[in-house]
């Protein structure tokens, strides 16, 4: 990339990559035959303080909520599941090798 990058002064060649383990960043830029490595850094903004204050009470009250809610979807899910198991154990031989079963 350098030699190629001497070929075209004017243009700068960026080329990044990205490691296995997190974070792990890399832009490598190439300009005139130049060569520049810079690693990536991940910053947060500060705390503001325009947070308001979560009541956990409630905010617990909602998690259970929906937590029984998606548990009664999983039940109905299980339910349909062993209804059609024993809905398909009732078929004959030869009923379920016509569907592919």
């Amino acid at each position: 990339m350098a030699a190629l990058s001497k070929m075209f002064p004017s243009v700068t060649f960026e080329v990044t990559r990205e490691g296995e383990e997190s974070p792990d960043f890399e832009v490598m830029r190439f300009k005139d035959g130049q060569v520049e490595s810079v690693k990536g850094v991940i910053s947060y903004p500060p705390f503001k303080g325009e947070y308001k204050v979560v009541d956990c009470q409630e905010h617990c009250k909602t998690i259970r909520q929906h937590v029984k809610s998606e548990n009664a979807k999983g039940a109905l899910v299980l339910e349909k599941a062993n209804f059609r198991k024993e809905a398909l154990a009732k078929l004959s031989k030869q009923d379920r090798e016509a569907l592919g079963l």
